[in-house]
């Protein structure tokens, strides 16, 4: 599988929130460090979702906090 099929694929995505198969996470991972097109992809998901997250993400009250 190239990087084009492997960002297509939505592989990336389950990747980031922790999901896939041992085989997809080897994969990711050994092209993670050798195709800067998919570092570059995976960063940029995980750019999205943590700015969803700080996007909808509440102060707890202050009882909470104690």
């Amino acid at each position: 599988m190239n990087a084009r099929e492997l960002i297509a694929s939505g592989a990336l995505e389950a990747y980031v929130l922790g999901e896939g198969t041992s085989e997809e996470r080897a994969l990711i991972e050994r092209m993670r460090v050798s195709d800067a097109e998919v570092r570059t992809e995976l960063e940029a998901i995980e750019l999205t979702l943590e700015t969803h997250a700080m996007s909808v993400a509440k102060t707890p009250p202050v009882r909470v906090r104690a």
